[in-house]
């Protein structure tokens, strides 16, 4: 059978802005009332210019891309806060919302889907209705820069090399000019103003744009389309490090934790690794449609079947988007095919609508298949990479994971032993 891509590009923000003079309770304030960090060294207090960074995701792209793009920004951050000891920089967190995969027509707060808290034992950040209190979006951005390749018949892309310039733009800016002086572009749903905007080819991962920021002394900047950064050693410590600090939020945990413990007989809430069940997550209405050589219905059923009988597990979790009729055709050929003494269940986690967002509900998916005993998911599919992982990160895995490839059908099996 084919393989499955779940296709995911983002455009990215990054937005720094910077403060200063002074209040009654030696706090430095701009004009606008900015806070400054105070540092003392020896008896002398120093202040330290608070500076941000934004970034934001193409709308329409997914939440597992926009989720990577924090990897790839957050260790930014990190690295300026070593190097420029003038300097305190914040990360501002992106609204969530208005994704392709999801009905909510409102954006969330990143608290709606994570543990901010473990974020902040790692960087600084905060939420954008926070960053608005703090500083607001009255003023102008100084320096507006869209980030992108450099063209392919360019010198600079045939040989591999860090870059970093000022390029002539290949797409329509997000800030278009509205007077003599100033250009007009929006975030989401609020409109700014920058002072210049223009594109800047990068070639590189993110140490390589923080020589480019330090090297800056504008009020603010704002950069478009950060998914042209690459991530700092992919899966280094680097990596791992801002990827390990993107903790689920408790609630949905617990959401998570009390469905088990409802529906997996002697299910152990202090030790997922004993979890008795398998978690499969078939995606199937964009793949259908998009996609070439799926499996078939029967094909995952079979699959299924399989490990059932070789683990000797009774029950079957399914995070999809498969109508209840396909849910139906899967089990009733495992009721067919199965082996007179096999019993199982088949299970899936109903939302309840009304008290939490669809991006709640499909971590919650992701959530009860990343504690299951054995994971299948369609290959290429970014899924079963995003439950590896929040497999490892939730401790549950202290020993090395396997990947299992799995007969023609392409689908990718994930053994955690």
């Amino acid at each position: 059978m084919g393989s499955i891509y779940w296709g995911i590009i983002s455009t990215s923000v990054l937005l720094v802005m910077i403060t200063s003079t002074g209040n009654c309770h030696g706090e430095m304030l701009e004009g606008n009332g900015t806070k400054d960090t105070l540092s003392t060294v020896g008896g002398n207090y120093s202040a330290k210019v608070k500076r941000y960074l934004l970034y934001d995701v193409n709308p329409g792209e997914g939440f597992n891309l926009k989720r990577d793009i924090f990897v790839r920004v957050a260790p930014i951050i990190k690295a300026l806060n070593e190097v420029d000891k003038k300097s305190s920089w914040t990360l501002v967190l992106h609204p969530w919302g208005k994704l392709v995969h999801w009905s909510d027509p409102s954006f969330f707060p990143w608290r709606t889907f994570f543990d901010v808290e473990e974020i902040r034992n790692y960087i600084p950040v905060v939420e954008f209705e926070e960053f608005l209190e703090e500083y607001g979006m009255d003023n102008h951005i100084d320096e507006y820069y869209q980030l992108q390749h450099f063209t392919l018949n360019s010198p600079i892309s045939k040989l591999w090399s860090e870059n970093v310039r000022e390029v002539a733009c290949e797409k329509r800016l997000r800030f278009q000019r509205s007077s003599s002086v100033l250009y007009l572009g929006s975030i989401w749903e609020y409109t700014v103003f920058a002072k210049s905007a223009g594109c800047l080819g990068v070639k590189g991962d993110s140490s390589n744009l923080v020589k480019f920021i330090l090297s800056l002394n504008p009020r603010s900047l704002f950069l478009d389309k950060a998914e042209v950064i690459l991530w700092d050693h992919y899966g280094g410590p680097v990596w791992w490090q801002a990827r390990q600090s993107l903790k689920f939020a408790d609630h949905l945990h617990n959401i998570a934790l009390d469905w088990l413990t409802d529906h997996i007989s002697n299910f152990n809430r202090s030790d997922f690794s004993s979890s008795k069940y398998i978690g499969v997550h078939l995606r199937r209405k964009d793949f259908i449609e998009y996609r070439n050589n799926q499996p078939t219905l029967q094909e995952v059923a079979d699959q299924i079947l399989q490990q059932l009988v070789r683990l000797g597990i009774q029950h079957v979790f399914i995070a999809s988007d498969s109508s209840e009729k396909e849910i139906e055709v899967i089990q009733n050929h495992l009721t067919k095919a199965k082996p007179s003494d096999l019993n199982y269940t088949l299970l899936r986690f109903t939302c309840p609508e009304e008290k939490l967002s669809d991006g709640e509900c499909a971590i919650i998916d992701q959530i009860i298949c990343s504690w299951a005993k054995y994971f299948v998911g369609i290959h290429h599919d970014i899924i079963p990479i995003s439950v590896s992982d929040h497999h490892v990160i939730s401790l549950i895995c202290r020993h090395p994971i396997k990947f299992v490839s799995k007969s023609s059908l392409k689908l990718s099996c994930r053994e955690y032993i």
